[in-house]
């Protein structure tokens, strides 16, 4: 015969039984939980994601307004510096006088 070494020596003691063991049919919350199982639920889909990210119309977000904001500021330096890049024609006198060669 083999032995084994038992890694607890002690035997476990027989337990008391739990007053409450087997009620749990008897449980007015339990049954709540067994009939919310049983019973069906009408599938509803999901709405649209689209309708829901985008806003309604007329409405906008911060971030567009920053984006209309920025474009606004792009355009305005862009304008500025066309009217900076041909300037040196406006002090050029138009009256017979000669164009210089070179400007720096």
């Amino acid at each position: 015969a083999v032995a084994c070494i038992a890694p607890y020596q002690k035997v476990p003691r027989k337990t008391q039984r739990d007053a409450r063991e087997g009620t749990i049919q008897d449980d007015a919350l339990f049954k709540a939980f067994i009939e919310a199982l049983h019973t069906k639920k009408e599938f509803e889909p999901p709405g649209d994601p689209r309708q829901l990210i985008r806003p309604a119309e007329g409405e906008s977000t911060p971030l567009v307004q920053y984006i209309r904001q920025r474009a606004i500021e792009r355009r305005a330096r862009w304008e500025k510096r066309q009217g900076k890049k041909w300037s040196y024609m406006d002090t050029v006198p138009e009256e017979g006088g000669k164009r210089p060669r070179w400007f720096c």
